[in-house]
């Protein structure tokens, strides 16, 4: 992917609606476009084309958690942030992710789609004025 390619927002969460949602909800509020995936080894084999602003990733999926996408995707990504979504928080407090300093926040669902807009915005404030 060229350097002059818009940068997107990285959606990964195991329920295809969900992320539909998602993706629509930040059309309304931001200007920036989303990549959807709702498999981790796809939204992987897709990370070395996509010019990604922002990674935000379900924790609890089939295959492969949240933290383990994240472990692998900062290796292929290393200067993108990262934001974490979950029901599960009790689960995610309980393992270390220490090492993936580019996770800047742990969102609990659910949320509103303002929430996650402005959460977006906190760690990639260029979404909201993109396109």
């Amino acid at each position: 992917m060229t350097s002059n390619a818009p940068l997107q927002a990285l959606i990964l969460d195991d329920e295809k609606s969900y992320v539909d949602l998602m993706s629509v909800v930040l059309g309304d509020f931001l200007k920036c476009p989303v990549a959807t995936f709702t498999s981790a080894e796809k939204a992987l084999a897709a990370l070395p084309a996509l010019n990604l602003g922002i990674i935000v990733t379900d924790f609890s999926m089939p295959g492969m958690d949240g933290i383990t996408f994240l472990r692998l995707a900062t290796q292929l990504k290393p200067d993108v942030p990262c934001v974490m979504i979950t029901g599960h928080c009790e689960a995610l407090a309980a393992m270390d992710h220490s090492d993936i300093s580019q996770l800047r926040t742990v969102l609990a669902k659910p949320f509103g789609g303002r929430v996650l807009a402005d959460t977006i915005t906190r760690y990639w404030p260029e979404a909201g004025s993109l396109r």
